[in-house]
């Protein structure tokens, strides 16, 4: 009798551990037929992630009592789904991104958002100044932007496409699925220790070779671009100035100084005098060389001047910080602010390195303190490409913890 009530209580527990981490509703129907890219996080996978690696470092459990108390995601009157869907809408800026959440409570809900600051605008509306919402009834579409609310609404209503998450995921905690008419381009989205992986392949042995050939350089910004890379974000940041058919490619880097600028302003003294003040202040800007690589350097100029990038200076306008200057030489034509050393091509793949450098921090004062902290332990990004394989690495500095537990 004993065996088979301790055998009852065991598949009692096993069947709900499997209806808790692993069953997963996997119907996607919040995604509107009018989106060009969507992302999945897979909650329950992300939990599990999340359970082990608290099992494997006990010194978590003494913080996670440590915490003041407050509203949590599980108390915000909202329905957790298993998959977390986040889209972006074609003709969208590069931000603008949207999801649709269930609501099971309003009331907790309404003291969710109050808890996090976000102020009403009638209509059933409400910001912080960065994240728009707006409640409908049982859902609440939320987004970076509140331009397309009521296109969504209307779209979900006659939605006809319903989405299943294994169109999109792979493996990993998530991923990325580019959406362009029938074709799709799935991306699986990895949380390592120290770093987040968006990615179409696994063996990263080129990528890490673009990687560790420039990471000891100390520019901020180290790039190189063919031509298809070079339209892919032309259209992703909707900007024409590279866009021109005839630039094979471009290589660029970049670092961040801190000049000092002088500010001259007029007073009057007590007998109407015009008196001059200086003041100073400390400002960060850029420092550059563009190799623009073409064999037709003379069209592209002409595309250049058509467009009015070229100012009477040979400034290149299109590039907001300025001054600069525009010349041609021998591999096509170049742009710089000073005489940085010549760009040495590191491999043929394309790549785009951004490292974390103090002085960006310094330019976005209206950041809060928790977007500042998770700034400041980013330590690089990367974009890498070959052929038909792409990574986007997010790397952060190391800590005792992994990335899940920060």
């Amino acid at each position: 009798m004993k065996r088979r009530l301790l055998f009852l209580v065991c598949v009692i527990v096993l069947l709900a551990v499997y209806f808790i981490l692993y069953h997963k509703n996997k119907e996607l129907k919040y995604i509107p037929d009018g989106a060009d890219a969507v992302v999945l996080i897979d909650v329950k996978n992300f939990t599990r992630k999340y359970l082990s690696e608290t099992v494997l470092h006990p010194s978590v459990w003494l913080k996670e009592g440590d915490k003041k108390a407050g509203i949590s995601w599980k108390d915000a009157g909202i329905k957790i789904p298993d998959f977390v869907q986040l889209f972006h809408l074609k003709n969208e800026g590069f931000s603008n991104w949207y999801m649709v959440l269930e609501i099971k409570n309003r009331k907790e809900f309404e003291s969710f958002l109050k808890d996090q600051n976000f102020q009403t605008k009638g209509n059933s509306l409400y910001t912080n100044g960065n994240i728009f919402l707006k409640i409908n009834g049982e859902i609440c579409i939320a987004g970076t932007s509140q331009r397309s609310f009521e296109t969504i609404e209307s779209s979900l209503k006659s939605n006809k496409i319903l989405w299943n998450a294994d169109d999109f995921m792979t493996d990993g905690i998530g991923s990325l699925g580019i959406i362009n008419g029938k074709n799709r381009e799935n991306y699986s989205i990895h949380l390592n220790d120290e770093n987040i992986e968006i990615s179409n392949f696994t063996d990263f042995k080129k990528a890490e070779t673009a990687f560790s050939q420039n990471i000891n350089q100390t520019d901020f910004l180290t790039a190189q671009l063919e031509q298809k890379n070079i339209q892919t974000f032309s259209n992703l940041f909707k900007t024409e100035i590279f866009s021109h058919p005839e630039i094979n490619s471009v290589e660029m880097n970049a670092d961040l100084k801190q000049i000092t600028d002088t500010i001259i302003s007029y007073d009057y003294d007590d007998n109407f005098n015009e008196v001059e003040k200086v003041s100073y202040q400390k400002i960060v800007q850029p420092q550059y060389l563009i190799q623009i690589k073409t064999k037709n350097s003379d069209e592209v100029w002409n595309y250049f001047e058509q467009k009015k990038f070229i100012s009477p200076q040979n400034q290149f306008t299109a590039i907001p910080f300025l001054p600069n200057k525009i010349s041609r030489d021998e591999n096509g034509i170049l742009i710089n602010t000073v005489n940085h050393p010549k760009i040495k091509k590191s491999s043929e793949a394309n790549f785009i390195l951004i490292k974390n450098n103090p002085l960006l921090l310094s330019s976005f004062k209206s950041l809060s303190p928790k977007i500042t902290k998770k700034v400041r332990e980013l330590e690089s990004v990367l974009y890498w490409n070959d052929k038909k394989q792409t990574l986007v690495r997010f790397q952060f500095k190391s800590g005792n913890l992994p990335l899940i537990l920060r």
